[in-house]
């Protein structure tokens, strides 16, 4: 029952309703109290002035004890709840019309009284009851014969032991009952608005607890989105934790989605790198365990055939190892471009000339296509070389003979644009969004004949990122493929 936010928050209120009504009844009946004894005290301030000038005023003789038994008794008829007491001044009670074992106490302190004959006096104001030692009551007082020190006070509880009684029994009653009764029904009307003001509140809190344990329990995989059910859009801090909530759901599913991609690359990497490596290896090993067993048998010919077949691959071996600490190297960003201007046109040419030879080879066509003044580039010279180097033999790797690769340089504002064309055979539109994908490669048979690791590409991409570009392709099957960066023009030099 308390497991909820809502139980413990209804029962919290109702606790605090439950004091806050008892502290308000017992304050209440407090002040009532003061505010009856005040105006009590108030209405009979007079009295006892009234009764000494009535009663014992000039009245020295032996008749006195007399009119002061007159007095009690006047006192006693004209209102019952009056007890009349005559102290002297040290404050004995001298005379009563109490039964003597109801008098408690001899003796009252007369602080009260001189405070109550005081001019500035704030009621009410309480003194001794010689009745009952445990309470102290309003009251009403007058000097005995006036003077500045007079003999003895004339001394009125004006709540007696009979008013008392009544009193208490009085708070028992209809009244105090209907005044209760009016309190609870107060209570009881502010303690439900309450309870529902708190159901209205945390309901969506509910509604965002289920929505959480829906998502933990599809494994953090299945989307449960926070939404407010029927109301109005708000702003308040429990939307704000349930939109916090949606954005930490989806970044958690994407950040999942990322570890199972990272993973599955990670098992792509392994069976890609183990077959890779284990082409030229094998290679390797194999001549070089067939010179060892026919070293004086084969002929000067075909052991130099061997020998340069495992040096081939071998230099397949060292490349391949290479692009991939490369790779692993700019995926880390521990390789930091060193940008300085130069001509790209000169870049071009050079790297055009280097793979002259591979495209005369297989018979296709390889030159550079560019607008005469053409500006410095800002780039790492040494990196960018590598992508034009790894995209041409790209280019010649996929065109057939008669086909052509072709560089072109544009200018274009504030930038060059750079891009190798070919005739090819054109990339599937299914496989464009993994061309830039390490190990991927076309037809893996038919570029491990040809050399290909599927790097190239991957590195390319990397270097061109670094350089704040990015490695576009456009590509139809059958016809060509075009690979496309930009740099940003350096100064106003020409080539």
């Amino acid at each position: 029952m308390f497991r909820t936010l809502y139980s413990k928050l209804a029962v919290t209120l109702l606790v605090l309703f439950v004091l806050v009504g008892a502290m308000f009844f017992l304050l209440m009946r407090s002040m009532f109290e003061l505010a009856e004894e005040a105006v009590n005290q108030q209405l009979n301030r007079d009295l006892a002035v009234r009764l000494v000038a009535e009663f014992l005023d000039g009245h020295d003789g032996p008749d006195r004890p007399q009119r002061l038994k007159g007095l009690f008794t006047q006192v006693m008829h004209l209102n019952p709840s009056i007890e009349a007491y005559q102290v002297d001044a040290e404050g004995h009670v001298t005379a009563h019309e109490a039964p003597p074992e109801r008098m408690v106490r001899r003796r009252i302190d007369l602080a009260p009284v001189r405070a109550f004959l005081a001019p500035d006096v704030h009621f009410p104001l309480r003194g001794d009851d010689p009745r009952d030692p445990s309470r102290r009551k309003v009251f009403s007082a007058a000097p005995i014969d006036g003077g500045p020190n007079p003999s003895g006070y004339l001394y009125l509880i004006l709540a007696g032991e009979e008013r008392t009684m009544l009193a208490s029994t009085a708070r028992g009653g209809s009244a105090w009952i209907s005044t209760i009764g009016v309190m609870a029904g107060g209570l009881a009307f502010a303690l439900l608005a309450g309870v529902v003001t708190f159901k209205l509140l945390t309901e969506r809190l509910q509604h965002l607890a289920r929505a959480m344990d829906a998502f933990r329990g599809g494994g953090f995989e299945h989307e449960a989105r926070y939404v407010t059910p029927n109301r109005p859009t708000r702003d308040d801090e429990i939307d704000r934790l349930g939109t916090t909530y949606n954005e930490m759901a989806e970044r958690i599913m994407a950040q999942l989605r990322d570890l199972r991609d990272a993973d599955a690359m990670r098992r792509d990497l392994v069976a890609n790198v183990s077959h890779d490596l284990r082409t030229p290896i094998a290679s390797i090993r194999g001549y070089l365990e067939t010179l060892l067993l026919k070293r004086d048998t084969l002929p000067d010919p075909e052991r130099q055939h061997y020998l340069e077949t495992a040096q081939r691959q071998s230099v397949r071996l060292a490349k391949l190892v290479d692009d991939l600490f490369d790779l692993a190297k700019f995926d880390a960003r521990e390789i930091a471009p060193s940008i300085e201007p130069f001509p790209i046109a000169e870049l071009a040419h050079d790297v055009v000339q280097g793979s002259a030879l591979a495209a005369e080879e297989k018979g296709i066509r390889l030159d550079v296509s560019m607008q005469p003044g053409l500006p410095f580039v800002k780039g790492d010279i040494g990196l960018l070389e590598r992508v034009l180097q790894n995209l041409i033999d790209n280019a010649i790797r996929h065109t057939p003979s008669g086909g052509m690769v072709r560089v072109e340089l544009t200018p274009d504002d504030t930038l060059v644009r750079v891009a190798v064309v070919d005739t090819g055979s054109g990339i599937p539109p299914e496989s464009l969004e993994r061309i830039f994908d390490r190990f991927f490669t076309l037809d893996r048979s038919r570029s491990g004949r040809a050399g290909g690791t599927g790097l190239g590409l991957a590195i390319a991409a990397r270097v061109v990122e670094l350089h704040g570009s990015r490695l576009e392709v456009e590509s139809l099957v059958g016809e060509g493929t075009r690979f496309t960066f930009r740099l940003p023009i350096a100064r106003s030099a020409v080539t």
